[in-house]
């Protein structure tokens, strides 16, 4: 014990530190609301995608019919010079609730 004691009195004493514990390097976090309730959260080179938002077809169109993405609209959002090019890059789609225009 004594023996411990004097190996940290002089770790202490050289102005050491007792554990060296290296933090792994923190991306930046950057948050984009894309309307509603839709967010894109970039992190590093993870995209996260929740919710996204990007056309409103009408109830009977989706009740009668079977629902397909309408490409004019969603083409140009996801372009590289777009509004909302992450999308096109998303790693993780996360889907918080069911509506009948996005979650089918």
């Amino acid at each position: 014990m004594l023996h411990s004691l004097r190996i940290v009195a002089a770790g202490l004493a050289l102005g050491l530190p007792l554990l060296a514990a290296a933090s792994p390097a923190r991306a930046e976090l950057h948050v984009r609301w894309l309307g509603v309730a839709g967010f894109a959260i970039e992190a590093g080179d993870d995209t996260l995608i929740h919710d996204p938002y990007l056309s409103r077809p009408g109830f009977w169109r989706t009740a009668l019919n079977r629902y397909v993405p309408d490409a004019a609209v969603i083409e140009p959002l996801l372009a590289a010079d777009g509004r909302a090019p992450e999308l096109g890059r998303g790693d993780l789609i996360l889907i918080g609730h069911s509506h009948f225009d996005h979650l089918g």
